[in-house]
């Protein structure tokens, strides 16, 4: 290879050679963030340890010898007050089963190294733990000290920002900006609020502690990562990986602290992976849209579909994960395994390259060696496979471009067939040489129904394994009201349409649909079940009474927003009165009078025995329920289905429900109706579980976003207000 390998320095902006210098041994050093063990990785962590992998894969191909380091931060840092204040959930959890913090990181530690060896990423040499290296950061600290970089106050040892010059450099924080973006309470102990802890005084009741010149505490998360750097490393290394989301502060303090201890530049190169976006937006737990690998395991995709999904975007990209994306790439890598194993029934690779096998080698390398255009090198590796080139230089250059890609593709777990199908393959190619294809067709069907996929040839035929999609048969996973058909357009079949979100609280669910079904004639209604992200109990239950009870069921691929899991329903609602009802909600008799008024009055928008109205649009916290409102609650909101064509569906930007009634009362008010209450003694509303689970703090954040939310929109529409009309 006549090219040399570089990539995008984040410090520099720079494309630089990986590595700076060669020696004697020809050896790359490489230091990567590892994992938090209180909790498994998520999906974007784990694509940022692939980028790592593919870096090392590189260069080993290259004949380079890379030593990599990569560090467990583990529970030692937690903080004590977070988890005395309702901090991590898993970890309190574990907490309360007596699982000491040592433990819980052991357990996490484990499920990390899974994940990385189901993703085939190779083994770094080294996995130091940030509480075995306590030492190395006390000495390190003291260094600071001494050289003028840091101070102690009261116990806490702080880095002063303002001594090392070059402070922001890489993430471009000046000082001035650093100010600026100081949200909180700051430190008084600081001489300025943008310095940084490296050790931190013990608080009262804490447990993980170490002793140290200034007491007993903890290090900071910073100081690790350099004391670790340098103790495996060295003084310089070659390269440091990382997400963008260590850019600032992380690798600014280490580049502070590494870099003014020294007095040289410690890391030659540093490389950072973009964020993971999923279905658009940033992965968070407050909108259930955080993945593990267990996760996608657990919906039947095999792990290196991830990994595969990794190579279609360049690392310096944001990546966009959906389920139905994943889906796509495990057919595509399914697709690519199947015809390796096609190839490797030729004869063997003579050793000489054509030209356009030559051509295509090139191609590949030159992309991945610029900076790691992995998306461009697996596009090359289609283009050749699609080519008239010869079937054993194929499996040739697959096998070389397999030890950068790490598909695994030499491997194929499908084709391990059990006795009873090979069998029936052998006696069905027996057929085919007989030419008696009427039996040989009635055992591919059988095969097939049994799941397994047939693959024939004019020279021979091979047996493989379906994958969970292709034997199941499922289309598409549900992550956006989008993801299910429109029939707002169509006539209506039914009288009644009932909506409920299910997402947990199985004996709710079951109080609510046995008295839907008990006053109402089944041929009259259409029930629809939105399963919003509910528990395995549930969705079993779901799954076995669906018939039984005759609702129509939608399954999210995850707990994707209240208001789009609303709209999957009203979507799909074909009866000419729609009514949202909670499933703490139970009717005390049939209700079809009730919501009838919505057609005797075509001024009504939204119907319900719950309303609301308020003086300033600032409280909404006075309920009627007779007379016009401003707002019908959701626990149950009967609307006329004819009417959403011109109020359009719930706005998305919602994803927990709290206030989007608000805002869809509003909404029907801005399009000319009028909202009203009416008290009905036969629907009776319980406790709401699903407020009721949630702490003060998470009620208060998400019920505050959903507010901003409506206020932003109709904050000044005070004429939609009932008092003023």
């Amino acid at each position: 290879m006549s090219y040399k390998f570089k990539l995008f320095d984040s410090l520099t902006k720079s494309l630089i050679p990986i590595p700076w210098r060669i020696g004697k041994e020809k050896t790359v050093s490489i230091y990567s963030c590892g994992p938090t063990v209180y909790r498994d990785p998520h999906i974007g962590n784990l694509r940022t340890y692939l980028m790592a992998d593919f870096v090392k894969r590189v260069l080993e191909f290259q004949e380079f010898k890379v030593f990599h380091v990569k560090n467990i931060t583990d529970v030692g840092h937690m903080r004590q007050e977070m988890l005395e204040t309702g901090g991590d959930k898993v970890i309190l959890e574990a907490l309360k089963k007596g699982l000491s913090p040592n433990e819980i990181a052991e357990y996490y530690t484990s499920r990390f190294m899974t994940d990385e060896e189901l993703l085939n990423i190779k083994k770094a040499n080294q996995f130091p733990k940030a509480s075995e290296h306590v030492q190395e950061m006390i000495k390190m600290i003291k260094l600071l000290i001494e050289s003028g970089y840091a101070y102690h106050v009261e116990g806490n040892v702080y880095f002063e920002v303002d001594s090392f010059k070059k402070y922001g450099s890489l993430s471009k924080n000046i000082t001035i900006n650093l100010e600026e973006g100081i949200r909180g309470a700051i430190d008084p102990l600081k001489k300025n609020p943008t310095d940084f802890a490296l050790w931190k005084k013990a608080e009262e009741g804490r447990t993980l502690k170490w002793t140290s010149p200034w007491g007993d505490g903890f290090p900071g998360w910073h100081i690790e990562c350099s004391a670790m750097s340098i103790k495996y490393l060295g003084t310089d290394i070659d390269l440091h990986t990382g997400g963008v989301d260590n850019i600032f502060p992380h690798h600014e303090a280490e580049i502070a602290q590494s870099n003014g201890l020294l007095n040289k530049q410690v890391v030659h190169a540093w490389m950072h992976g973009q964020h993971l976006l999923c279905d658009g937006v940033k992965m968070s737990k407050s909108l259930g849209n955080v993945f593990t690998l267990s996760d996608l395991q657990a919906k039947g995709f095999h792990p290196l579909s991830f990994r595969y999904m990794c190579l279609t975007t360049h690392y310096r990209k944001r990546m966009n994960f959906s389920f139905n994306t994943l889906k796509s790439n495990e057919q595509a890598l399914t697709k690519l395994k199947d015809i390796v194993y096609q190839l490797k029934n030729t004869s063997d690779f003579s050793g000489v390259m054509s030209d356009q096998g030559k051509r295509f080698q090139e191609q590949f390398w030159k992309s991945v060696l610029f900076d790691l255009k992995l998306p461009i090198g697996l596009g090359v590796l289609w283009k050749m496979l699609r080519s008239k080139l010869d079937s054993s230089e194929k499996l040739y250059l697959v096998q070389e471009f397999d030890k950068v890609l790490g598909l695994n593709l030499d491997s194929n777990d499908l084709y391990i067939l059990p006795s009873n199908i090979k069998s029936t393959q052998n006696t069905r190619n027996k057929y085919r040489k007989e030419q008696l294809f009427k039996e040989s067709d009635a055992l591919r069907n059988k095969i097939d129904q049994i799941g397994y996929k047939v693959y024939d040839s004019i020279s021979n035929s091979s047996v493989r394994k379906k994958t969970q999609f292709e034997f199941s048969n499922q289309n598409h996973f549900i992550t956006a009201s989008q993801d299910v058909p429109n029939f707002l357009k169509k006539k209506t079949s039914k009288q009644l349409t009932f909506i409920l979100i299910v997402s947990g609280h199985l004996n709710d669910l079951q109080r609510c649909l046995s008295s839907i079904f008990k006053y109402h004639n089944r041929n009259d209604i259409q029930v629809i079940v939105v399963d919003n992200g509910s528990d395995q109990i549930i969705k079993k239950w779901l799954a076995e009474n669906s018939n039984s009870y005759e609702f129509t069921l939608k399954t999210t691929a995850y707990r994707i927003g209240d208001a789009a899991a609303k709209n999957i329903g009203l979507r799909t609602a074909l009866g000419e009165i729609v009514i949202l009802i909670d499933t703490s909600v139970e009717l005390k008799k049939d209700i079809y009078d009730y919501v009838g008024l919505l057609l005797q009055k075509p001024t009504i928008g939204l119907l319900g025995p719950w309303g609301l109205v308020t003086e300033d649009m600032n409280h909404f916290h006075k309920e009627i329920n007779a007379g016009y409102a401003d707002v019908i609650q959701s626990y149950f909101m009967a609307i006329r289905r004819e009417m959403i064509l011109k109020t359009g569906f719930m706005r998305e930007v919602f994803r927990f429900y709290r206030n989007l009634d608000i805002d869809f009362s509003f909404q029907t008010k801005d399009s000319g109706y009028q909202v009203l209450a009416v008290k009905n003694k036969n629907i009776i509303r319980y406790i709401h579980r699903e407020w009721e689970s949630l702490g003060i703090n998470e009620r208060e954040a998400l019920s505050h976003k959903n507010f901003g939310h409506f206020l932003k929109k109709w904050r000044s529409r005070i004429d939609l207000l009932v008092k003023n009309n």
